[in-house]
């Protein structure tokens, strides 16, 4: 009989842990935005769903990555993009060492931060939490991310709109001079408060971003250039006296108003 309860007590235990084990990997499956930003261009841009991953170095080993990381999101990633890269095992941790070909050189390499800011631990074992975004980028360790705000979305052809840039400094943004901003293939710097102002002459939906020598390069817009409607509109006007309706592509209206203190404005 006792060693019948005691079959009973272990059965239950076994349930717990498994339910237990159920709940954390549930928990542990997140969904985290990531970009990457290369050399020249931008690698990947994108919302991924991931929990554990796998990762094989450069010779060969597999690393099991049990919770999500920036580097299990970099792998995830790939899936996507389509693009390779190359994991290098130091005494500190899984190091990227290339992706798509761009190796790490001299100071240059590839680095993570985490809603823009570097976290001091290697990329296999930053713990990420839902909703992190991620910014892969090739350069040094002191560059800093570029951002730019647009003053509109929608604009007509031949209006003015201004696009800012910043650098952020430890979660502030600072306005950077002389950076570069394209407007499709069309390019513009910013001024000392890191504002360039732009024209567009010819309709149609741009993509805007900003570059500048040692930064990481900035996120993409975009912004519809749209014609401007100057057709006249026809107006139909029924005559006071007998009925008869005349149409007219102008129109002038001659009158007084009054506002509510009795004051006539012709």
């Amino acid at each position: 009989m006792q060693s019948k309860y005691i079959l009973i007590i272990i059965s239950v235990i076994a349930i717990i842990l498994l339910f237990c084990t159920s709940v954390s990997y549930a928990s542990d499956t997140i969904t985290v935005s990531i970009r990457i930003e290369g050399q020249h261009s931008t690698i990947w841009n994108g919302t991924i769903t991931f929990s554990n991953s796998t990762i094989v170095d450069s010779n060969g080993k597999t690393h099991n990555l049990d919770k999500p990381t920036p580097l299990g999101a970099l792998a995830q990633a790939s899936k996507y993009g389509n693009f390779q890269y190359e994991v290098k095992s130091t005494a500190i941790g899984l190091y990227l060492n290339s992706i798509n070909g761009e190796s790490a050189k001299g100071a240059s390499g590839w680095i993570y931060l985490i809603d823009y800011s570097m976290p001091m631990r290697s990329a296999d074992t930053y713990p990420l939490k839902d909703g992190d975004y991620i910014l892969w980028s090739y350069g040094g360790l002191n560059s800093k991310p570029l951002s730019i705000s647009v003053s509109s979305t929608s604009v007509f052809v031949g209006e003015q709109f201004t696009v800012n840039v910043n650098y952020l400094d430890r979660g502030r943004g600072k306005p950077l001079y002389g950076a570069t901003v394209y407007v499709g293939n069309k390019e513009f710097t910013t001024n000392s408060n890191g504002v360039a102002h732009v024209t567009i002459t010819i309709e149609g939906e741009y993509q805007i971003y900003a570059e500048s020598a040692g930064y990481i390069r900035s996120e993409k817009k975009k912004i519809n250039i749209i014609q401007r409607d100057t057709t006249e509109p026809d107006i139909t006007v029924l005559h006071p006296h007998d009925g008869d309706t005349f149409t007219t592509n102008r129109i002038i209206v001659n009158g007084t108003a009054k506002d509510q203190s009795g004051i006539k404005y012709v």
